[in-house]
């Protein structure tokens, strides 16, 4: 089983060296950008091996499934030639990785222990070929024999290469490990389990034409060996160089997609939710903006959730043109209801200046639509049903929504559950409502004790009859 659920997208990027611009912040090239993309790769075809967008891969060959991933996963450890390979290019235009900027992130498990390795430059990614007088063209991110060093290294078809990014690794033997590598032309950084390990300079090699033709390869070299000798899950590769916003929301909440590049508008979230005390309290649930589409086929449980076949259509036209975004909630449990989440681009969960937005509750194995989404961007996340502090706000929602703690039920110490301020409107629950003369309700007396006034919250006029006792209001 991989790393539990977690909920928390912490840090900036500015843990990059001082010289570097922050990998969120790289701008698109000159012109605009109109191949970034998201393609994923759950594994869950384990007969044609099609990625989750339906691709075919060009060929495999000596490759199993694991069925104690997230419902399966690939594994590549054979004494034989074993490969799975996929078009650069699809047929649509369609590119599903691309070498001169980008982000990669996966899942690796393998089946050695740093020091004892593969026993060769094991591939996690490949595309081209590595010859040793750079003719060809070469992309990779690969371990060194021992499997105690990872790498970012290119080629092109001139004799120039490069190894633009290096670091110790250690890994243990059948444990699931986080890998997250972007870059682009002007920096790179590689992650493991989240934890930003080295940045680099700009990819400026990039495999020949020759190479950018062939297919390229998921857990071993174009020749079906330098297998990484494990199991690969939950691949993801973008044509956006993504930071540590992106990499931490990745890792700590399964189900992330992505569409676009360029920053919208502040999202809003969805007014269509309602509370509830059944069979807890609850101060926000219901289908907000999602939309049911049908219920999915060949869909699995698991003890992660996360979204696949994201297909995003254009509607409209001019001024008025939009997105409906069409998805499906896989894994999880059945019945178990799971927030939406959406942003133009990750923010610090503890800044309210980043939009982030309650689109609301799916259920696994459903497909739900999003309509009129923005045209340009937008990212999508899923939370667990935890509520950690039984303040009636799930502890994702705390974190991405309202800002507040989700390990303190009140997080102002005023007195009110944070889930109850959400409920009554002109009460904020990172604000200490009882401290402000509007929010409260004050009262006066005389010299003998007698209730005389009400102030405040409540301004009303009061009532006592002769010995000073209060009648009405």
């Amino acid at each position: 089983m991989k790393t539990p659920l977690k909920f928390a997208i912490l840090l900036v990027c500015c843990s990059l060296a001082p010289h570097h611009i922050c990998l969120a912040d790289v701008p698109a090239p000159s012109g605009g950008d109109t191949n970034a993309f998201a393609a994923t790769w759950s594994f869950q075809d384990t007969t044609n091996w099609t990625s989750d967008a339906g691709w075919y891969p060009v060929g495999f060959t000596n490759i199993t499934s694991v069925t104690d991933a997230d419902g399966t996963g690939l594994q590549i450890d054979s004494s034989s030639p074993a490969y799975l390979s996929y078009n650069l290019v699809e047929s649509d235009g369609t590119v599903e990785l691309r070498v001169d900027r980008g982000s990669i992130m996966v899942w690796v498990r393998p089946h050695w222990n740093s020091g004892d390795g593969p026993g060769w430059p094991a591939r996690i990614i490949e595309a081209g070929a590595y010859t040793t007088n750079a003719s060809f063209g070469w992309f990779s991110l690969y371990t060194d024999s021992g499997g105690t060093n990872l790498y970012f290294s290119s080629q092109d078809d001139s004799g120039s290469e490069a190894t633009w990014l290096s670091c110790p690794v250690s890994f243990t033997s059948n444990v699931w490990t986080f890998i997250a590598l972007s870059y682009s032309y002007t920096n790179t950084a590689l992650w493991v389990d989240s934890q930003l390990l080295t940045n680099g300079p700009g990819v400026t090699i990039w495999p020949g034409s020759g190479a950018m033709t062939n297919p390229w390869f998921i857990g071993s070299d174009s020749s079906g060996s330098n297998q990484i000798r494990g199991d690969i899950d939950d691949l993801w590769t973008s044509g956006a160089p993504l930071g540590q916003l992106s990499v931490q929301a990745t890792y700590d909440i399964w189900g992330f997609s992505y569409y676009g590049e360029a920053m919208f508008s502040m999202m809003h979230s969805s007014t269509n939710s309602y509370w509830t005390n059944s069979p807890i309290f609850q101060a926000v649930v219901g289908p907000g903006n999602l939309v049911f589409a049908g219920i999915a086929t060949n869909c699995t449980t698991s003890t992660n959730v996360w979204i696949t076949n994201l297909v995003a259509t254009i509607v409209g036209s001019g001024t008025n043109t939009s997105v409906n975004l069409t998805f499906t909630i896989f894994g999880g449990q059945t019945g178990v209801f799971y927030d939406v989440y959406a942003n133009a681009v990750p923010g610090p969960t503890n800044s309210p200046a980043y939009g982030w937005a309650w689109m609301g509750q799916g259920q696994s194995c459903h497909t739900y639509t999003l309509a009129n989404m923005p045209t340009a961007s937008l990212y999508l996340t899923l939370g667990q049903p935890i509520d950690s502090d039984g303040d009636g706000l799930r502890d994702l929602y705390e974190l991405l929504i309202t800002h507040t703690d989700p390990y303190k039920p009140d997080t102002s110490g005023d007195g009110m559950l944070d889930g109850w301020k959400v409920i009554w409107p002109g009460l904020s629950p990172r604000i200490d409502n009882s401290a402000l003369p509007g929010n409260r309700a004050n009262y006066g007396y005389n010299s003998t004790d007698w209730l005389n006034t009400i102030s405040g919250a409540k301004s009303e006029t009061v009532v006592t009859d002769f010995e000073g006792n209060v009648t009405g209001n």
